[in-house]
């Protein structure tokens, strides 16, 4: 059986088992915690039919309660996936692609930990028509077979919510990538600007002696009035193009 974790988003875990034998039904538990206060209550008042059935049904209502706790945990699991993913539309950061993973993991487990309950409904659901020993009732079936339907939604939401993590993840990196090209993108115009300025300096530090602007009285500024306009005319050229 599973439960979200009280004090972290992992998810506690505890394995119950059942043994049926005619007339009879034993649970095991590995922890003290207690998933059947309900059950026991109706068994103590006699509220509902649970005791004018046989154990096939007790361990039905034992099953369903199992049920209970992994549609608690996977409610818990979306409500932080659905909390994860607009969070991620909002800024992307590091610890946001730490976290798609853990509950991506989390969902994987939940999986794996609803599939032997899934082949074990579906069991009890085949031996409709060979249970030899009567262990179960013909009209206790039914309850399994609603089980086993509800295995199977759960498993379809697992799938559902994998696919949002994935969709949130893609998204991740293609913020991050969107990141980087507006860097690249500035430090690419940034080059632009600076390259026929490294032209220029470039010409007049070459110290030729046959160089007459070397020699003008107003060089200096001229060359500098000119490489101020020169920039101008780029950030007004770059910005018609939309380029920033």
């Amino acid at each position: 059986s599973l439960l979200p974790s009280e004090y972290s988003d992992n998810i506690s875990v505890e394995q119950i088992s059942f043994i049926l034998k005619e007339g009879l039904l034993i649970s095991f538990q590995e922890k003290r915690s207690d998933f059947f206060t309900h059950i026991r209550e109706r068994l103590r008042t006699h509220a509902g039919i649970v005791r004018t059935k046989r154990v096939d049904y007790l361990l039905y209502l034992l099953l369903d309660a199992v049920m209970e706790n992994f549609y608690i945990t996977l409610e818990d699991e979306e409500d932080k996936v659905e909390e994860l993913i607009n969070l991620t539309k909002k800024e992307a950061k590091p610890i946001i692609l730490e976290k798609i993973e853990n509950h991506r993991d989390n969902l994987n487990f939940l999986k794996r930990s609803i599939v032997p309950l899934r082949d074990s409904l579906y069991y009890l659901k085949t031996i409709k028509d060979d249970d030899s020993n009567g262990l179960i009732q013909k009209d206790t079936f039914n309850f399994f077979i609603r089980l086993h339907q509800k295995s199977l939604e759960l498993l379809e939401q697992i799938e559902s919510d994998m696919s949002s993590l994935e969709s949130a993840s893609n998204f991740y990196f293609s913020e991050q990538s969107r990141k980087m090209n507006e860097i690249m993108k500035t430090l690419t115009i940034i080059s632009a600007i600076f390259i026929p300025l490294t032209f220029i300096v470039g010409v007049y530090g070459m110290n030729f002696e046959n160089m007459p602007e070397l020699k003008a009285e107003n060089g200096y500024y001229i060359v500098m009035t000119g490489m101020f306009f020169l920039v101008i005319a780029l950030i007004i050229y770059f910005k018609k193009r939309r380029w920033f």
